[in-house]
């Protein structure tokens, strides 16, 4: 938009690809609001945010004690994101898995019920994609990337840290169908999707 504004062209909008048939579970997983596990993945840096999924999370251990967040990544902010844990007392509800081979990722994913991704700046958000792809519902803090993803039918977009805190507790109150989000990533970041995009750009 900005470049199409800024050259008076028509720009085309193609998004990275993403094998999503390696995420799709193989097996439905049952969900249970009180054992809920929240997931995230990406570097322990600032800009990656976790402090704001960590903190979100305390206010629902209040109703759910068992409730999860995993964290798989590494990085410079980890001495202190295990610092909030601490403080916060979630050393058994927030784990920081430090970084994680692709398949493992894909297990981790799995096992989870929500992904969330509270980054402040975002190019696009394939993490986001292959939380989809796996079936999750998702949350992500409104960062440049995330918005040409994420819709109604998959999940929110919240637009400051509070919205984001709220919607952490939406997400385990509103009925996503799995399948559905499986088919939404297919269907827009698929391989045959997007070379198909491609070709369509080549061709005109």
């Amino acid at each position: 938009q900005h470049l199409s504004k800024q050259y008076n062209e028509k720009f085309y909008y193609i998004p990275n690809v993403v094998d999503t048939s390696y995420f799709q579970p193989i097996h439905s997983s049952n969900f249970n609001v009180d054992d809920a596990i929240f997931v995230s993945v990406g570097n322990l840096t600032e800009n990656k945010n976790h402090r704001l999924a960590i903190k979100a999370l305390k206010n629902l251990v209040i109703r759910f004690k068992d409730i999860k967040l995993f964290i798989a990544g590494e990085g410079p902010e980890r001495q202190s994101l295990e610092r909030l844990i601490s403080e916060l007392g979630l050393c058994n509800n927030v784990f920081l898995l430090g970084k994680l081979p692709r398949n493992e990722v894909r297990e981790l994913l799995w096992k989870s019920d929500f992904f969330v991704l509270p980054s402040k700046s975002e190019t696009f958000g394939v993490v986001l994609i292959e939380a989809m792809a796996a079936g999750l519902p998702i949350l992500s803090l409104q960062n440049g990337g995330s918005e040409s993803i994420v819709n109604s039918s998959v999940g929110f977009i919240a637009k400051d840290d509070r919205e984001f805190t709220d919607n952490m507790a939406k997400l385990l109150v509103t009925p996503f169908n799995k399948e559905e989000i499986i088919e939404y990533a297919r269907l827009n970041f698929s391989r045959s999707v997007v070379s198909h995009l491609l070709k369509k750009v080549y061709t005109l």
